[in-house]
């Protein structure tokens, strides 16, 4: 059996969380919602996170998991029900140290049909959950109740359990084997015992040959004891895989489950702090989005403020982001970035409509503060960064930059910018641009496929958090924060 919560046909694959990664979350402020939604417990917080720097990249994939969100939303009770009996599963394994310790084939098999035998009962608790699940209308869960009817039928279960009784022993061990150079026994190959009343034990008369081995023949004892392993070895081989493979089912379901109910959590707390969220429409053409009332959903979790939200509507490779500063470019750059993760991860999205194209990965470049433990200069590292990410982008990527080269000056840092934006362009990559480099603003002007987004201020200077299309202008709006500053002053 398969889990499949995830993916249709795979399971998620751990990878190393490097830089890149650990930017994207940090900058975005994904670290704060992954936090909010694990609820303080590790396991949780792993997946969401590997789920999250894995973006789909392929419509159906999305699809696919959307609708298992949606399920997760409305029947919450189904995911909790088979994440406590893989919780359960999980903890009788940590009991039986002895299962993962004993490495002698007899002490294997042993092990493992006792741990089978404990499976045995948690597999039927599985098919009794699944049997009235509740609202369900996705097809991840649809083949997962389907496969687990189809293979624990009742035949199959009273089968097994005939089979680990057998293999038991109780009694004798019978088995044959040929003997070889020097008389040495090869080709070991277990009988297993037949049943009473069997026709073959009816009609046959050889009652073959014994011995018997003293009790004080120890080196007799050995010889048998490595003869019994050598017949149990690929029985124990077999038995521990099957034991394995369930295991891993359950361990697997542990997570996945641990994922949605992550991400029901999310949905109700963004219910009960006011705000919204929507299954995004996915858009074929590239690039394109139309979106609205999008607002930053990691802001929520730390300011009791009204979030402002913002429109936007693009078809443009490039998107500079300009205007007075502490008016909310930053906000909305992140805004958009976690909304595009989630929507790449499966999930609803913190907007009252989402229509957007796929992006094939997803990049930040933000300013960082100073650290004391760099060996060089800030500007070293911004394109250091940046290098690390033109080693990993493609086409159709989308890379976030929030005063990015602002390090130098302006002229430097303009042209820095303006070759890397230039290569970006030609190569189909996505790129906004938080900025307060006029030069650079200015450089793109009249290209194509270049927008803009001016940050709204009104007649007195006051930042509505809105951002509008618009154009960049020369001034930094430094004579608004001199006289908030000195307001009084004389």
């Amino acid at each position: 059996m398969r889990v499949n919560l995830l993916y249709k046909d795979k399971n998620l694959k751990k990878i190393e969380i490097g830089e890149l990664e650990r930017n994207l979350l940090q900058d975005l402020g994904l670290d704060i919602v992954i936090n909010s939604m694990s609820n303080g417990e590790e396991l949780s917080k792993e997946i969401i996170t590997q789920v999250l720097v894995q973006p789909l990249t392929e419509e159906n994939e999305i699809v696919y998991r959307q609708e298992i969100v949606q399920d997760a939303i409305e029947n919450i009770d189904l995911f909790k029900k088979l994440n406590k009996l893989a919780d359960d599963v999980i903890e009788s394994k940590k009991k039986s140290l002895f299962w993962m310790m004993n490495k002698k084939p007899s002490g294997v098999l042993f092990s493992n049909v006792r741990m089978m035998e404990t499976l045995i009962e948690y597999l039927l608790e599985l098919k009794k959950i699944l049997e009235n699940p509740g609202y369900v209308t996705s097809e991840g869960l649809k083949t997962l109740i389907e496969n687990t009817r189809k293979i624990l039928t009742q035949d199959y279960i009273d089968q097994l359990k005939q089979l680990l009784k057998i293999l038991e022993f109780k009694e004798i061990i019978t088995f044959s084997t040929k003997i070889g150079h020097a008389n040495r026994l090869s080709e070991f190959v277990l009988r297993l015992k037949e049943e009473k009343g069997s026709i073959l034990k009816i009609f046959s008369k050889d009652k073959g040959y014994s011995f018997v081995i003293d009790e004080r023949d120890e080196a007799g004892f050995r010889a048998l004891s490595e003869i019994k392993d050598k017949v149990l070895i690929d029985i124990a081989k077999l038995v521990h895989e099957a034991v394995s493979s369930i295991l891993r089912f359950f361990e697997i379901l542990k997570e996945e489950t641990s994922f949605y109910i992550a991400v029901h959590h999310l949905h109700e707390t963004i219910k009960d702090k006011g705000y919204w969220s929507c299954f995004p429409k996915i858009n074929k053409f590239f690039p394109n989005r139309v979106i609205k009332d999008l607002y930053d959903l990691s802001l929520m979790f730390v300011t009791k403020e009204k979030i402002i939200p913002n429109n936007l509507q693009e078809k443009d490779f490039i998107t500079f982001i300009v205007g007075a500063n502490q008016g909310g470019k930053t906000t909305f750059l992140r805004s958009l970035g976690i909304a595009q993760t989630m929507f790449q991860a499966g999930l609803f999205v913190p907007a009252k409509s989402f229509d957007s194209h796929i992006n094939s990965s997803l990049f930040t470049h933000f300013k960082k503060e100073e650290d004391v433990n760099l060996e060089s200069g800030k500007l070293d590292d911004e394109l250091k960064r940046m290098d690390e990410i033109v080693k990993r982008v493609r086409p159709q990527a989308l890379i976030l930059q929030n005063e990015s080269f602002a390090s130098t000056n302006e002229q430097e840092g303009s042209e820095i910018a303006t070759q890397i934006l230039t290569a970006f362009k030609e190569n189909s990559i996505e790129t906004f641009y938080v900025t307060h480099m006029y030069t650079l603003a200015k450089a793109f002007i009249d290209s194509q496929n270049v927008n803009y987004l001016v940050v709204e201020v009104d007649d007195n200077g006051k930042r509505t958090f809105k951002v509008k299309p618009g154009k960049p202008q020369s001034t930094s709006f430094g004579k608004d924060l001199f006289y908030k500053v000195f307001d009084g002053v004389t």
